[in-house]
């Protein structure tokens, strides 16, 4: 069935919405490359993660537990229901991914992975659960307890848990009934903002790393919590400059055993620290991030909550409740702000399922807020490193990319604008490709029409030329041209 016919000045809007997201894309993939000496200090202070979760945009990337892009592994399927059988070959190779890199490079501490529900009380909960909350903890405890079967605790780490979408507080359940809550916290310690998570002086004096004092202009710590623009919660630069630092000190203050602590609130390290020590079989090496991604939880949910009180109705109804704008298919989202894109995951057999309930989200977004252009879906396939060849660009690229194409129209059918790129796995930047090489541009009007391989032969195709291409693009999209 052809796609409906759509006026040129339809097409053209899908064109500029997706040039507008692929600068704010460099934007961002930029930052990352800038800071890859603090996200390297990050990974080898962090255990490795893997996050099971919905393909709800409002529970998108690491943010909450104050993990930078690049540092977890994600798995999304709809409402979290995921197939733990070994048939699901994609599930257990992102899983062993994680589990032989922490082997590796991580030694004496296990991979953490954390099955996460999701809930609201302002906002719905999950749609694809149709909002059943018990189901939902129900299906990521089950997941848990399957995965924690199938390896040993030394090399996997397994948690499960639930993310109120409204303020992204995380409650955690460990293997002997223990929860670590942290709106629980919040409550019993009468916590009202970010500040007040850490001690007084800390936040009137400059910080005392030069490198991160310069990364964070150095603003004072409490400048950098305070307002709905706080720079730590704003600004990526920011976040994954004092993510490496906060994760640092309190490495430290663990090593120590609480001693000469002049960063944190003592109550809330102490009240995490009780609850962590209930954990019976709990890694001393995962104890310092345990208690850091939930110090910044806390900080993080108060963030939320006092921005909350500051939106007006229509506001407060595009942040609590669905939003997204387009449908993102593949790899390498992460860099993506909240609530921006359903996100879609391959590698779960058959992704139509997943599929079919984007498709019905971006339909409802779109009837509360009018897109004069076709529904828009971007593929991702995410690659380690720069293809070298045309038989590596075909196999770990290319032949992905058409693979997807054929689920996208499966549920999408003609009527589906694409943008089909790759991206390296450490960079997060989207190269926009067509799988003709032989084209400049698409000639599909439904299809973005920047190609960085157009025109290049087989024959030529390396990653020095690659690299080239994929410089050129950069300068252009950072130029605006």
């Amino acid at each position: 069935m052809p796609a409906p016919a759509r006026s040129a000045e339809s097409l053209q809007e899908a064109q500029h919405f997706l040039v507008t997201y692929l600068k704010e894309n460099v934007a961002a993939s930029s930052t990352l490359e800038a800071m890859k000496e603090n996200i390297a200090e990050f990974k080898r202070l962090a255990p490795r993660v893997i996050i099971t979760k919905c393909i709800d945009g409002r529970v998108h990337g690491s943010k909450g537990i104050g993990y930078p892009p690049t540092t977890v592994t994600f798995s999304r399927t709809e409402g979290n229901k995921l197939d733990t059988s070994l048939r699901n070959i994609g599930f257990y190779q992102r899983t062993n991914g994680v589990v032989v890199d922490a082997r590796n490079n991580t030694s004496g501490t296990p991979a953490l992975f954390m099955a996460l529900a999701h809930t609201a009380k302002l906002g719905h909960g999950c749609a694809a659960l149709g909002g059943d909350n018990e189901m939902a903890i129900k299906l990521v405890s089950e997941q848990a307890q399957e995965v924690r079967a199938k390896y040993k605790p030394e090399d996997l780490y397994v948690l499960y848990g639930m993310t109120n979408t409204d303020d992204m507080s995380k409650r955690l359940y460990f293997p002997n009934g223990t929860t670590l809550d942290s709106a629980e916290i919040i409550d019993a310690l009468h916590l009202q903002h970010p500040t007040d998570v850490f001690q007084s002086d800390f936040l009137q004096q400059p910080i005392d790393d030069i490198a991160t004092a310069r990364d964070t202009q150095n603003l004072l710590p409490k400048h950098l919590l305070e307002g709905t623009n706080a720079p730590l919660y704003r600004d990526l630069r920011t976040a994954i400059s004092m993510e490496t630092y906060l994760l640092r000190e309190i490495s430290k203050i663990e090593r120590r055993h609480g001693a000469n602590n002049h960063i944190f609130n003592e109550q809330v390290l102490q009240t995490i620290g009780e609850k962590l020590g209930n954990v019976s079989d709990l890694p001393d090496s995962l104890r310092a991030p345990l208690l850091y991604q939930t110090v910044w939880n806390i900080a993080y949910t108060l963030y939320q909550r006092n921005w909350l009180s500051t939106m007006n109705a229509e506001e407060r109804a595009l942040h609590l409740e669905h939003a997204e704008t387009l449908v993102c298919y593949g790899d390498g989202f992460e860099v993506l702000s909240r609530n921006r894109a359903i996100l879609v995951k391959t590698g779960r057999g058959d992704d139509t399922d997943a599929l079919k309930v984007a498709k019905k989200v971006l339909e409802h977004n779109r009837e509360v807020k009018k897109q004069n252009h076709p529904p828009i879906v971007h593929i991702n396939v995410e690659v380690a490193d720069v293809p070298t060849s045309w038989n590596s660009l075909n196999d770990q690229v290319l032949a992905k990319i058409a693979t997807m194409e054929l689920a996208i129209g499966e549920v999408f059918g003609d009527d589906v604008y694409l943008l089909t790129t790759y991206s390296l796995k450490e960079l997060k930047r989207f190269y926009p490709i067509d799988l003709h090489l032989d084209a400049d541009v698409s000639q599909d009007p439904y299809h973005f029409p920047t190609n960085i391989i157009g025109r290049m032969l087989p024959s030529a195709t390396n990653d020095v030329e690659l690299l080239v291409r994929q410089r050129k693009y950069t300068q252009e999209m950072t130029l605006g041209s």
